[in-house]
């Protein structure tokens, strides 16, 4: 079983007591309810078992952390230094080495500062028609208007125009003014509070823990033409190779799980062993593809 985990503090009693996270109470309750059933393995341990070494033991559980948030560094890494565990962090590149604030952040911030963020549908809708006329709004709502896992629709549909359904031009605009009306004027000291930065992954690296890749920008990658996905990819490994991560060590997480067949070429291509993807099921070593092992989501095994 592999998990998956983004933001994890404490939520409530944070600034942003409406963001989408795991409450950090409920973290060390899940690895204290999980370190009974399961037996903790690393990375490293996955990537030799799915490459035709060495077999996991039975019961096995990975875990793994997206986006390079410091609440991995400041809440997470405690508590899994607490249980002996060697977990997976996929930090994107630009967040970490230049506090680039990514737009699936904006996002998040944005719908947190509200307390009917579903109310902004309708701004969204203008603004997109405003700025570029060839939009089909009708389509799109037809295509995307249908709640996800974890949202209800609204904010499932405003996730899906914001993220990958509107053009990458028209997204990153409007997301660019409702971030600054709503949460913040200062981008860069934003994402410089958001992100862990050089030094704390690197000590990541110094306690045991895996870093992998995770894309340059946070995009799509099937959104992405070959050449492109080249790029966003094997960006990634001079990060990778500064905090001195082996070479036969590398995985990937690809970034919203999305990936297609070009992908899993590119992410081979550039030397990775591994990949992680959004599929929520339990991955089956010797089965699933190396490259694009399922994962559960924390509220998947919230309490359960």
């Amino acid at each position: 079983m592999i998990v998956m985990y983004h933001y994890v503090r404490p939520v409530a009693a944070s600034a942003w007591p409406r963001l989408k996270g795991l409450e950090l109470d409920d973290f060390r309750f899940q690895l204290d309810r999980l370190g009974q059933s399961h037996r903790w393995v690393s990375m490293e341990q996955v990537l030799e078992a799915a490459n035709g070494g060495a077999p996991l033991p039975e019961a096995a559980a990975l875990l793994t952390f997206d986006d390079g948030y410091r609440d991995h560094a400041v809440h997470a890494l405690p508590e899994l230094l607490r249980h002996g565990i060697k977990a997976a962090f996929y930090p994107p590149v630009r967040a970490a080495t230049e506090r680039e604030l990514l737009d699936v952040n904006k996002l998040h911030f944005i719908l947190a500062s509200l307390e009917d963020p579903g109310s902004l549908v309708d701004r969204v809708e203008d603004e997109a028609s405003s700025l570029d006329r060839s939009i089909d709004l009708p389509t799109l709502r037809a295509l995307h208007w249908k709640r996800n896992r974890f949202d209800d629709i609204r904010i499932s549909y405003l996730k899906k125009l914001l993220q990958s359904a509107l053009p990458q031009a028209v997204r990153t605009c409007i997301l660019d003014g409702l971030f600054e009306h709503f949460v913040s004027h200062d981008q860069a000291q934003f994402a410089d509070d958001l992100y862990m930065g050089l030094g704390e992954l690197e000590r990541l690296v110094d306690m045991g823990m895996h870093v992998g890749g995770h894309g340059v920008t946070h995009r799509r990658l099937s959104l992405l033409d070959r050449a492109e996905q080249e790029a966003e990819v094997a960006g990634c490994l001079p990060l990778l190779n500064r905090l001195g991560v082996s070479t036969n060590r590398f995985s990937f997480c690809y970034p919203y799980g999305d990936c297609d067949g070009t992908t899993l070429e590119v992410v081979a291509q550039a030397g990775f062993r591994g990949g992680v993807s959004t599929r929520a099921t339990c991955a089956v070593i010797g089965e699933d593809n190396p490259l694009c092992l399922p994962r559960l989501d924390t509220n998947d095994i919230l309490r359960s």
